[in-house]
């Protein structure tokens, strides 16, 4: 029935390689692009509050005041 004896041959090995490797490239693109965010430091009070200056957001005596709050003691 079958000309090779029922082995899947050159090709059928070939193709699961393949299949398999693919599915291990998925696997490690999805673990590294889930942890590619986590990577980044967290801006702090005062980056942020130099962010909204430059965009605009705020104005520099509403930066002065925020920027005395940030830094005073608690």
């Amino acid at each position: 029935m079958w000309c090779n004896g029922g082995g899947m041959g050159a090709w059928g090995w070939t193709m699961m390689l393949a299949l398999w490797g693919g599915i291990g490239a998925l696997v490690v693109w999805a673990i590294r692009s889930g942890s590619a965010g986590r990577d980044r430091p967290a801006s702090s009070p005062v980056e942020i509050l130099e962010r909204r200056l430059a965009s605009g957001d705020i104005t520099r005596q509403e930066y002065d005041e925020l920027r005395a709050l940030v830094e005073s003691p608690r």
